[in-house]
């Protein structure tokens, strides 16, 4: 398959924030068409420019169809895509778990399964961005029998398109991995929320930054992550008694007065933690300013680092700041930029911290 220039043609199935945001980033530079099955979020994504049709009806002229639904629906769509329009398009999705859909994959599609290492715990097509997949991983697994070369090529220069990093791998090293890095997070931050809230609303009024980045995930979709649990169930329920394991026995420590034991199991978390830093785990740089609580600071601050030329990734105005000092976080996207807005700022008298 060649992608067409210089306008190739790409389907959309499921429009939510995932599925918008590719049909709102490849819009520039591809024909993008879209389906969903919900006639508002169609007639949104119509009003937006995101789609220019029905994918439905243009699937036999599409170059890729990019199935973007929940993981439980995934292997059902493929099979109704490579029903309508054959082997002459390339399927490709966006599923956080890939073995089981290739295990479906009807004989003689062409397929490459996708995973854009994206998004937010806000979901639907109303929270679209054209720049969601901005430098983020988008991984990309071959399916015996599926995938060619030539496919792998046209599938990468699609993600890059994006704007998006595209990486190779299998498709059980990638379901392995996500266990661990993204699902079973997700299940450890419902349980926490779980264990943590619910009582006389002291503790939501003293959450520090410290539980809310924890529990962040627990704001999404349990409808989607239940689906997203059985999909990969077999690495993940091991994934966690690995950490049911680790827990029990930093309770039993705890419990027990063994102060070096506790030491050395939080260490190894630590170095375990920077190691992954320096190898290429992908984070914000954060910054922590002490503000004045007058009208007109926050300005003063994104005034000051953007004359400087200096991109900041988030800003967040902090209530309860256990442990970290300042009222305000900054986020960049590498150290450089994080180091360069300590040295902006403090130059201009303002007290940072890192």
């Amino acid at each position: 398959m060649e992608l067409r220039t210089p306008s190739p043609i790409v389907s959309v199935i499921g429009l939510g924030l995932i599925g918008g945001s590719i049909a709102a980033a490849l819009a520039p530079h591809c024909t993008v068409y879209g389906s969903d099955a919900d006639p508002e979020t169609m007639r949104f994504a119509r009003a937006r420019g995101l789609i220019r049709g029905d994918a439905y009806e243009r699937l036999g002229e599409s170059d890729v169809v990019i199935v973007a639904t929940p993981v439980s629906a995934a292997s059902a769509v493929i099979e109704d895509v490579f029903a309508r329009a054959g082997d002459r398009v390339l399927i490709t999705d966006v599923a956080s778990v890939k073995g089981a859909i290739q295990r479906e994959l009807p004989d003689g599609a062409r397929y490459i399964g996708g995973h854009p290492m994206a998004g937010h715990e806000k979901g639907g097509v109303r929270e679209y961005s054209p720049r969601l997949f901005e430098n983020a991983v988008y991984v990309l697994t071959e399916a015996e029998g599926h995938t060619s070369e030539a496919d792998f090529r046209r599938m990468e220069e699609l993600v890059r398109l994006l704007g998006a990093i595209p990486v190779r791998t299998g498709a059980e090293a990638h379901d392995r991995a996500v266990s661990k890095i993204s699902h079973l997070p997700h299940m450890i931050a419902y349980t926490l929320a779980a264990t943590a809230l619910g009582g006389e609303g002291l503790e939501e009024r003293l959450a520090a930054g410290s539980f809310r980045d924890m529990t962040r995930v627990a704001a999404s979709d349990p409808a989607f992550w239940t689906g997203v649990a059985f999909a990969n169930g077999r690495n993940l329920t091991e994934d966690m008694r690995a950490f049911e394991e680790r827990f029990t026995a930093l309770r039993q420590a705890i419990e027990e007065g063994d102060g070096i034991a506790v030491r050395a199991a939080l260490e190894r978390g630590k170095a375990l933690r920077d190691e992954s830093e320096r190898i290429g785990l992908r984070h914000t740089d954060a910054l922590f300013v002490d503000l004045e609580d007058r009208a007109g600071s926050l300005g003063e601050v994104t005034a000051l680092l953007g004359t400087a030329n200096v991109n900041i990734v988030n800003i967040r105005i902090l209530n309860s700041r256990e442990g970290i000092g300042g009222a305000l976080r900054l986020d960049f996207g590498s150290d450089g930029d994080c180091a360069r807005a300590a040295e902006v700022l403090r130059r201009n008298g303002y007290s940072v911290g890192r």
